[in-house]
């Protein structure tokens, strides 16, 4: 067993590549305490929710996009290894998708009802596949929605 670190608090979802070279992981930002004046603590997460791209056989951070607000949701990784998307929270839920290779964002999908709950691409990676929150699952074709 090889531990990855978090860069976040608690970990949300986790992909490999079907090569096993990358994991992707979401997590929410890093534990803040803050002390109240009437002497409690109160326990909350920094508004800054990574995603990061690690190398399985080096155990390297390859990339990290920083989520603000609502934060991060499910990750999914195509099967060719060539793209990752993650579910993304309040204020503007969406699903961003990226270049595994060079972690620039290619495409976004918005304007959708309700919580994504999973993410899978479809084999050929020209469709992502969501399953939400009130039990519909929602295909759609990001690359009609590329940026």
């Amino acid at each position: 067993m090889t531990p990855i670190g978090n860069e976040g608090g608690h970990v949300i979802d986790v992909a490999i590549s079907s090569d096993n070279k990358y994991l992707v992981a979401s997590a929410w930002g890093k534990s803040v305490q803050t002390k109240l004046p009437d002497g409690r603590t109160r326990i909350s997460s920094e508004k800054n929710h990574p995603i990061c791209v690690w190398e399985l056989p080096t155990g390297e951070l390859k990339s990290q996009q920083n989520l603000p607000d609502g934060g991060a949701g499910p990750v999914a990784i195509s099967s060719d290894s060539s793209l990752f998307a993650a579910a993304v929270g309040e204020p503007e839920r969406r699903i961003r998708i990226w270049d595994l290779a060079t972690g620039k964002e290619i495409g976004t999908i918005s304007s959708y009802p309700g919580i994504v709950r999973s993410l899978t691409f479809s084999v050929g990676g020209d469709r992502l596949l969501t399953g939400m929150e009130d039990g519909t699952i929602l295909v759609w074709d990001w690359r009609r929605t590329k940026q």
